[in-house]
């Protein structure tokens, strides 16, 4: 008889997954899960709301420079979308910010 995985460990093995590919434990992903009250560190949103989808929180890690690889905390999906263009970087981000702020509008020329 084989023994079958219940939705729980299944979910448990994929984050274990998940936390070994960015060089932490569940234990670690917990703790700033904790630190952030179970919400995306750059929306605050809780990612069980989004969409009425039960989401987890994504582990963001830089992609370039020195720091590469280096965790930086826990973003919902949304967010994750967001900052996934690898070559992004925090200027490209600071000068897109800018941009979409900016009360230019080319009707008015």
């Amino acid at each position: 008889m084989r023994f079958k995985k219940t939705e729980w460990m299944k979910a448990y093995e994929s984050l274990e997954k998940r936390c070994a590919l960015y060089g932490i434990t569940v234990r670690q992903y917990d703790a700033m899960k904790a630190m952030q009250e179970g919400r995306c560190k750059i929306c605050n949103a809780d990612p069980y709301t989004l969409k009425g989808k039960k989401r987890i929180l994504c582990i963001d890690h830089s992609h370039m420079g020195s720091d590469k690889g280096r965790v930086r905390g826990l973003i919902c999906f949304n967010c994750n979308k967001l900052l996934l263009p690898a070559r992004m970087t925090a200027k490209m981000h600071e000068k897109a910010a800018i941009y979409m702020n900016a009360t230019f509008d080319a009707r008015a020329l």
